[in-house]
């Protein structure tokens, strides 16, 4: 994936079933909204194989996201499904909302040149957001190698802001 004109790989799900469905974080602005995918394929033997797609792919951001979480998160509603993913435990939907909106909220302090910074009340919601999907994350359990690897690529997303991430949070 790239963000902000690097390219770093970030991990966002595996299965042992060979069927896989993520939900993938929106690009940058600056790059029209792509992300650069690849799938790395591990048999029994760990033996593996990278597939590059050629093409990257669009994915324009949800602008409704973040304050429709917010406001799910204050009033504790089950009925948002991003809210209720991140509390249902399971590892790829929580990791894979807090890569989704962690790439959101990070992107949109990038593309604000830090001016959400100077916003007290908006960085705090934010900050608050983060807070939580670290909880979330931090509570998910640790089953092998590749949780591991998703666990600390949501964590690495969702930590990218530091002014953004409370002492109890870092401590975690």
């Amino acid at each position: 994936m790239t963000y902000q004109g690097l390219s770093y790989p970030v991990c966002l799900s595996y299965n042992s079933i060979g069927n896989l469905s993520v939900q993938l974080p929106q690009g940058p602005m600056s790059d029209a909204h792509n992300i650069y995918l690849f799938v790395n394929i591990i048999d029994d033997t760990l033996g593996t194989t990278v597939c590059n797609l050629t093409s990257p792919i669009p994915v324009t951001p949800n602008s409704l996201l973040v304050q429709d979480l917010m406001g799910s998160i204050s009033s504790n509603d089950m009925t948002n499904s991003i809210y209720a993913d991140l509390n249902s435990g399971n590892l790829n939907l929580v990791t894979n909302n807090v890569v989704s909106l962690s790439t959101a909220l990070n992107i949109q302090i990038s593309e604000s040149g830090g001016a959400i910074f100077l916003n007290s009340s908006v960085n705090n919601q934010m900050a608050s957001l983060r807070d939580y999907m670290i909880q979330k994350v931090s509570n998910l359990c640790v089953s092998d190698v590749s949780s591991i690897k998703v666990i600390s690529s949501a964590l690495s997303m969702a930590t990218q802001v530091f002014y953004q991430i409370s002492s109890s949070s870092a401590v975690n």
